[in-house]
């Protein structure tokens, strides 16, 4: 015997063993139907019904999670990196959108921000960290400000030494775009 909101449906079978089955149909309106049957050792059935809705819900956007040994890239509509527009995976941070191209068609070729974050794995050792935006951005390694090169400006790359302990380290860049050209590219050796 099923129950189905709290109601009893069908009638209730003998000892068992029993084997369910379960059926899907498609109604109108994106409604669906489930159907379970229910067998008992005698052969004795006895089914239960029910449709739901099924909606297709927008999905939830989060920029909570750094990516392992690659970037989250949190794409935003604005410069205050308050209006999340795509989150992505970007293997490396190496784009030119030059003067007209975006990241995503969502989002406006002028005043666009990405975050970008890692959690990347390095053997112990002084590192090169060179960035090259346009227009303005600041890259943080472990929450600490590496290079700040805020401001509208070319694309003229800058660079900043830094000595890390082997393991893991959580690499961040903010980026904005405000109109122009538009680039970004950090790399480290």
């Amino acid at each position: 015997q099923f129950t189905v909101d709290g109601a009893k449906i069908g009638t209730e079978l003998a000892a068992g063993p029993y084997t369910v089955s379960f059926n899907s149909a498609t109604v109108a309106d994106g409604n669906h139907t489930f159907t379970a049957t229910a067998r008992d050792a005698a052969g004795n059935t006895t089914a239960a019904s029910s449709t739901v809705a099924i909606k297709n819900a927008a999905p939830v956007l989060s920029c909570n999670t750094p990516g392992n040994n690659r970037f989250t890239g949190c794409y935003y509509t604005d410069r205050a990196w308050t209006n999340l527009a795509v989150v992505r995976t970007d293997p490396a941070i190496n784009f030119d959108w030059g003067f007209s191209a975006t990241p995503d068609p969502s989002i406006s070729h002028y005043d666009f921000s990405v975050r970008w974050s890692g959690n990347f794995t390095f053997a112990a050792g002084t590192y090169q960290f060179s960035l090259s935006t346009d227009d303005g951005s600041v890259l943080y390694v472990d929450g600490q400000v590496v290079i700040n090169y805020w401001g509208e400006h070319p694309a003229i790359p800058v660079t900043a030494t830094l000595t890390l302990t082997g393991g893991s380290h959580l690499i961040r860049l903010d980026y904005y775009q405000i109109s122009g050209r538009a680039s970004a590219a950090l790399n480290w050796t």
